[in-house]
């Protein structure tokens, strides 16, 4: 395991430990077993956002907190899980507000044209209607921290992501399109699931040129490369950052 997703995983138990919640690490790849299609077998590991809808053993608990490995709690330290004003919901997710600006811009494969071609996927074949930006085009936002509740009602009319990750090749899409990001992104905008936008100091993504010097909740770190760092260097940066001290 990467010196980083290490260094997360040991300050979220602390995070989790001050709030008075539980905390799972799972590296589980191959939960989801029920995908048998070769076509989609491909992309499991990438739907680990997922796992509390589909894995009847988080239905224990009212509310559960997702966070990719490159998160690490932030000097503001507030209980996510205590604020009334993410009560009402069923799944929550910060938006990445600046993404479709860039995304015109972009000659790689995440950009505006394929943006617009996974809306029209979506909304043919899953009657979804996410959120939008007042000139329609779609808001993106960051699966790296996903808040869920009521997951027995989500599991019983959220579908499985076969027929999803189906259509989406189907369409020509890259993968990127594929995966769970942009598969919650679908099922937010479907009928039955209640979406709540969280506030961007639950998911603020240090990425190369952004300022971290702010005080947040979780900082997401979203820098290239750092699955090759060294553990000194890994440190050095993770340093820089304004984490919660739990001591």
């Amino acid at each position: 395991m990467p010196h980083y997703a290490l260094r997360s995983s040991e300050l979220m138990q602390r995070y989790a430990n001050c709030v008075g919640a539980d905390y799972k690490l799972s590296f589980n790849e191959h939960f989801f077993s029920w995908i048998t299609n070769p076509f989609t077998r491909r992309y499991e590991q990438y739907f680990n956002a997922l796992r509390p809808i589909y894995d009847p053993w988080f239905a224990q608990y009212e509310s559960v907190l997702f966070v990719d490995m490159d998160v690490y709690p932030g000097v503001l330290q507030e209980d996510i899980f205590s604020l009334e004003v993410y009560s009402d919901f069923d799944i929550a997710m910060a938006e990445e507000a600046e993404q479709p600006d860039q995304r015109i811009y972009r000659r790689g494969p995440i950009n505006s044209v394929n943006d617009k071609k996974y809306a029209e996927v979506i909304e043919r074949r899953f009657q979804a209607s996410p959120p939008k930006m007042p000139d329609g085009r779609l808001k993106i936002f960051n699966s790296g921290v996903v808040l869920y509740r009521n997951l027995r009602s989500l599991r019983a009319y959220v579908p499985k992501p076969d027929n999803y990750i189906a259509s989406i090749k189907l369409a020509g899409l890259p993968r990127f399109y594929c995966l769970d990001q942009n598969f919650l992104g679908a099922i937010i905008g479907t009928s039955k699931v209640r979406f709540f936008p969280l506030d961007e100091a639950w998911n603020f993504r240090v990425r190369n040129g952004a300022d971290p010097s702010t005080e947040y909740n979780f900082l997401h770190l979203q820098l290239t490369g750092k699955e090759s760092w060294s553990k000194q260097t890994t440190e050095q940066i993770i340093q820089k950052l304004p984490l919660a001290n739990f001591n």
